[in-house]
């Protein structure tokens, strides 16, 4: 396995768990299910390689949650990839990578008005 493949699907998986915990939030349970399913899947490295969790998840845009863009911005804090926009505790929106998202975001869950998750087309 290379390395470019397992940082997507390293990536895939932590995406697809954080969209199915905002599914049982939202109380679609056999939608978080599959998704939990997915996710443990491509963790334990039992879907083939040439597949990967960028298809999937294009395969299942959420419209307010999951978007699917052309590249992601940097951080506005740092220089790694931010993919999360969202809405932080001082009230402007932003870009940021995960561990700026989970100190200044505004809501602990994705959603319109909250923030939304942006992946890449493969």
């Amino acid at each position: 396995m290379d390395d470019e493949w397992e940082a997507k699907r390293l990536r895939g998986v932590i995406a697809l768990r954080k969209i199915a915990e905002q599914f049982m939030l939202q109380g679609r349970a056999a939608d978080a299910a599959l998704l939990e399913e997915v996710a443990s899947m491509f963790d334990k490295g039992d879907l083939m390689k040439r597949i990967t969790p960028d298809d999937i998840a294009r395969a299942i845009p959420i419209p307010g949650v999951l978007c699917v863009v052309d590249r992601v911005p940097e951080c506005n804090w740092c220089d790694k990839p931010g993919p999360y926009d969202f809405a932080t505790i001082f009230g402007p929106w932003t870009n940021g990578c995960e561990a700026h998202w989970l100190s200044y975001r505004a809501s602990p869950e994705l959603g319109v008005g909250k923030g939304q998750f942006w992946m890449v087309k493969p």
